[in-house]
């Protein structure tokens, strides 16, 4: 509370969050806020979706399955170097993407993480007010309501993963169309 006290006092919605900054989407699920979470999410799997030529994924299994029946490992060589030549392009285009999302993000919710999530705390708090019939339910609702979700916290780390195994898949698939 001291952060939002702080920023009131200085009238600026601007307070630097090295939390919120280097974790994203985790420090997003932490702190309930899950509309961002989950726009976070859904903006990453985009990019990929659109920036993972489905041909790279069909190429690395067709590369696959000649590698298994190669036994020279000149051969097994020059075939990776030629998938690497061919997909560097797409390879190069993804990760300029991805990394300008990454920074743009981070530096927007380093600055603005802090003013996002007392907003939603405030939100929170007046619409539980008027579920209380007295001063001591309100202040069991908010202890219940309010906190943190370690659980969601830990599901971030599955589904961070997963949104980018959706993503690749999602391309391939689309590209079969």
């Amino acid at each position: 509370l001291w952060h939002f006290i702080s920023m009131d006092r200085r009238d600026s919605k601007i307070n630097w969050n090295w939390a919120a900054a280097l974790f994203r989407p985790f420090w997003l699920f932490y702190r309930k806020m899950y509309g961002w979470g989950f726009l976070y999410l859904a903006v990453f799997l985009v990019i990929i979706v659109l920036t993972t030529p489905g041909e790279t994924f069909s190429a690395y299994l067709e590369l696959l399955q000649s590698v298994k029946s190669i036994d020279d490992p000149a051969a097994i060589t020059a075939l990776y170097e030629q998938f690497i030549m061919n997909t560097a392009p797409a390879a190069i285009w993804q990760q300029t993407l991805s990394s300008a999302f990454q920074t743009i993000s981070m530096v927007l919710f380093g600055l603005f993480g802090d003013e996002l999530y007392k907003r939603k705390v405030k939100k929170s708090i007046l619409a539980l007010r008027p579920q209380a019939s007295s001063m001591e339910e309100y202040i069991a609702l908010l202890q219940i309501k309010g906190g943190v979700s370690i659980l969601m916290l830990l599901l971030t780390a599955v589904l961070s993963p997963a949104v980018s195994f959706l993503g690749v898949f999602l391309s391939y698939f689309l590209s079969l169309l």
